[in-house]
């Protein structure tokens, strides 16, 4: 020991206790020990170790701090590093709470170890009532600058890895990365989410406020789903609501959810939103295999409503709201390929319900306040390639099915069968070479050509003829300044016509029977007077006197 002279008694008493309790080993060699009031320290190594088990304690006497390596100067401070396996208990009195600290914005922490070395790092906490402001029981804030990370794949705040390889452990639990669980048991009153595990994009820079992501670029992989659902629950009633949840409501201030372009955007591109309440929007065509689509409603509406809209370019072929085709490979003699069968059911059960009117299909085309050359509420087509034969082709079959008692049946209505409450139309029928029935005056039928049946003819009226024309005629009223004739044209085998005379008129009589020609009774020509009156008839190449009638 080294000079005493500026201590007290008492003060040299203690530093040669304190000399006696300490062994220093410098090199193999005693090292020179330095004492002053507050400070020891040694010229060499300097270990501090008890005898045995016997503990070694460094404490402040009171509130003191207690400071290990905090000298300004850079140095390497171990703690447990020896290799017999220590076990390091910090903070671990629980009688009062403790704030225990470790690193700062400026430190690299690394906490590392095997599975069982390091089995899990554990956290738990209890929020009091009354605590405010945010709080996470482990938070981890990740702050990048510039071009930090370079071409590295993971930057992450906080990250979960779960690895192994061939894991044969089959029991109905959880493998995860990363695992967020909720289980408030009686209730909850926030209106803000209450999730296991929740994503949050706070800037319009995000892809996604949650994103699955396909790893594994080395070889090819092929996960079950980039979302999914499962049970770790055996109860029957136990479901989710919703499988999935694009609603909600505003909440605590915010408003209520709502989306840019739509709902849902599919892999190509094609969206399906809800925009606007009450109705389903598809942006492209619904195409697949054999599928259900099953709803039930109180009261009236739409079980299946598809609204298109084309709101841009201008039309370059036909644009069709529903488009469905069916086909076969297989071709079978008793069995038939329907594009659609579309029922209307009363009721299935077997109790019975009163019904107004029951619709297979209700078809319509609304021209609102535009343009449109022609209007069909209906057309049916048939089509066939150049190979094809069909041995009966009928545009529109009405069958009548019912084993039930019906008080009237049609197989054709045309406006409900009365005018009012109606526009009424032209004509009600046109047919495949242009003529028409006609029922616009109540109680008459008018034709616009001739309807042969069995050889009989149906009556039409021309009024006003300079030359006769028999085409679609059967009853003529020349007028006042009608021609000669010799000849009539567009007879039909069996045809009869009535000709009504307005004046003098001179027809020429051929028992010669040429084509078109009138072969009269009594080969002689006919000079009619005003109201006289001649039917013919035509064999198919000239026409026969029936009658005549003089009038005047």
């Amino acid at each position: 020991m080294k000079y005493f002279k500026n201590f007290s008694r008492q003060k040299a008493l203690m530093v040669s206790v304190l000399a006696l309790a300490f062994l220093v080993v410098a090199g193999g060699a005693f090292a020179a020990l330095t004492f002053t009031a507050t400070t020891t320290s040694s010229d060499g190594a300097l270990t501090i170790s008890s005898a045995t088990t016997n503990a070694i304690s460094l404490d402040s006497g009171t509130t003191g701090a207690v400071n290990l390596g905090t000298g300004n100067n850079a140095k390497t401070i171990s703690i447990g590093t020896g290799t017999a396996g220590n076990t390091i208990n910090v903070g671990t009195d629980n009688t009062t709470l403790d704030a225990i600290n470790v690193g700062s914005a400026l430190d690299t922490v690394i906490i590392t170890g095997t599975s069982a070395g390091l089995s899990k790092i554990e956290l738990a906490a209890t929020r009091p009532t009354g605590a405010t402001s945010s709080y996470q029981t482990l938070a981890g804030d990740l702050n990048y600058v510039g071009a930090a990370g370079g071409t590295g794949t993971y930057h992450a705040g906080v990250m979960g890895n779960f690895l192994g390889d061939t894991l044969t452990n089959a029991n109905a639990t959880i493998h995860a990365g990363t695992i967020g669980k909720y289980s408030v048991t009686t209730s909850d009153a926030l209106v803000g989410p209450k999730a296991g595990l929740v994503g949050e994009a706070e800037t319009s820079v995000a892809n996604a406020a949650v994103m699955a992501v396909l790893g594994g670029d080395t070889a090819t992989v092929a996960p079950g789903a980039a979302y999914a659902v499962r049970y770790l629950n055996s109860t029957a009633a136990s479901k989710f609501t919703y499988g999935l949840d694009l609603f909600s409501a505003a909440v605590g201030g915010y408003k209520a959810v709502d989306y840019g372009t739509a709902d849902i955007r599919l892999q190509n591109g094609e969206t399906i939103s809800n925009a606007t309440d009450g109705a389903i929007t598809i942006s492209g065509a619904l195409t697949g295999t054999p599928a259900v689509l099953s709803t039930t409603t109180a009261g009236g509406g739409s079980n299946l409503k598809l609204q298109y809209k084309q709101i841009t370019n201008a039309l370059t072929g036909d644009y069709e709201g529903l488009h469905v085709r069916v086909s076969t490979d297989v071709g079978s003699a008793d069995n038939a390929v329907n594009g659609a069968q579309i029922k209307a059911v009363a009721n299935d059960v077997a109790s019975q319900i009163d019904v107004e009117i029951l619709r297979g299909v209700y078809t319509s085309v609304d021209a609102k306040d535009n343009l449109v050359t022609t209007a069909r509420a209906f057309e049916a087509s048939l089509d066939g390639l150049p190979g094809s034969t069909i041995t009966e082709a009928v545009g529109i079959e009405l069958m009548n099915n019912s084993s039930g008692a019906q008080t009237n049946s049609y197989g054709l209505s045309i406006n409900g069968g009365t005018a009012s409450g109606h526009k009424a139309y032209t004509r009600d029928i046109r047919l495949q070479n242009g003529e028409l029935i006609d029922n616009a005056t109540d109680g008459t039928i008018a034709f616009s050509g001739i309807i042969a049946a069995n050889g009989g003819l149906v009556q039409r009226y021309t009024t006003n003829a300079n030359v006769p024309n028999a085409s679609g005629q059967n009853v003529i009223r020349l007028n006042a300044l009608a021609a000669d004739f010799a000849t009539i044209a567009g007879g039909t085998a069996g045809q009869i016509i009535t000709i009504i005379f307005s004046d003098a008129v001179v027809v020429t009589d051929d028992n010669a029977n040429g084509a078109n020609a009138i072969n009269l009774v009594g080969s002689a020509n006919l000079t009619s007077a005003a109201d006289d009156v001649l039917e013919l008839v035509f064999d198919g190449t000239s026409w026969f006197e029936v009658s005549r009638s003089v009038n005047n």
